[in-house]
């Protein structure tokens, strides 16, 4: 075991003859890459956190290693893992994986070291939510994953989701599966029933639509009735309404007619009455003759 911690050293170097170092401590000391340890073959257990490192590299003779702590660094991009095949815990927490937008690139690396059973990645810039299915689900033996800190808790849970973390908390990887494949099952059907819906409102369209069509071409019909209509009406010519001047002179013309009529009768009556009255007189005389006449004969035949 060898210790350089807060020694400062920018690189790790002079490891040549610890050929049986098994762990290695090099936290703390602004080193910037990886280097240095071809001849650690049997290396068990390698420590660089709160260090500048920027890229994982140069550990390819490093096959042995179980656990690999690279938190507190600049590393955008989880590589050069796959000669790792012991590789247990890997820490690569506090680092800029994600920072270029590419999340599940960022972490594809992982899918090379089958091996890992504790994963941290928390406090990273990761905000791509399938992540989770493209990359955490596949890797076989994860049994510790640490990932708060990452903009993903900015995204809502889904409920898929949600039952899919529920089924591998109680059944591990084998019954998450199962429970992928039933809510897969689930959204086929539900799939088949909403295209169906979607035939049965087409049709629904379709129907309204012709209605509506008819409708149209009946309102259509009855503007023409009526505008033809309308065209007959015009066609009767206005009668004229007379001015004033004009309703004046009917009516004097009017009144005149009557006054004139009037007269005539009144004339007529008065030559019936007339006629009447000389009618009676002659009568009166008449009678007045006769009652002379009976009085001279009464006389002659007293005397």
């Amino acid at each position: 075991m060898l210790f350089t911690i807060i020694y400062r050293f920018p690189l790790i170097e002079n490891l040549e003859e610890f050929t049986g170092l098994k762990v290695l401590y090099f936290e703390g000391n602004g080193c910037s890459e990886i280097s240095g340890l071809q001849n650690c073959v049997n290396l068990r257990s390698l420590y660089l956190q709160e260090n500048l490192i920027k890229k994982i590299e140069n550990l390819e003779n490093c096959t042995l290693i179980a656990n690999l702590n690279l938190s507190e660094n600049d590393i955008k991009k989880i590589e050069n893992l796959d000669n790792l095949k012991n590789l247990g815990t890997l820490q690569i927490k506090r680092n800029r994986l994600g920072i270029d937008g590419n999340s599940i690139e960022a972490l594809k690396g992982l899918l090379e070291v089958p091996s890992i059973s504790v994963l941290d990645i928390s406090e990273n810039k990761l905000d791509d939510e399938n992540i989770v299915d493209e990359i955490l689900v596949k890797i076989p033996n994860l049994a510790v994953l640490y990932l708060n800190g990452n903009e993903l808790y900015d995204h809502p849970v889904f409920e898929e989701e949600r039952r899919f973390a529920e089924a591998f908390h109680k059944g591990g990887l084998e019954l998450e599966r199962e429970e992928r494949q039933k809510f897969k099952k689930e959204q086929e059907e539900a799939h088949l029933k909403n295209h169906y819906a979607f035939r049965e409102m087409i049709e629904r369209y379709k129907r309204e639509a012709a209605e509506e069509n008819e409708n149209n071409q009946q309102q259509q019909q009855n503007q023409i009735q009526d505008q033809q209509q309308g065209q007959q009406y015009e066609q009767i010519p206005e009668l004229e309404v007379p001015s004033n001047e004009e309703r004046r002179s009917s009516f004097l013309n009017s009144m005149n007619k009557v006054v004139v009529v009037k007269g005539k009768i009144l004339k007529a009556l008065f030559l019936l009455l007339i006629n009447k009255i000389l009618n009676n007189l002659k009568i009166a005389k008449q009678q007045m003759k006769v009652k002379t006449q009976i009085i001279q004969m009464n006389q002659n035949e007293i005397v």
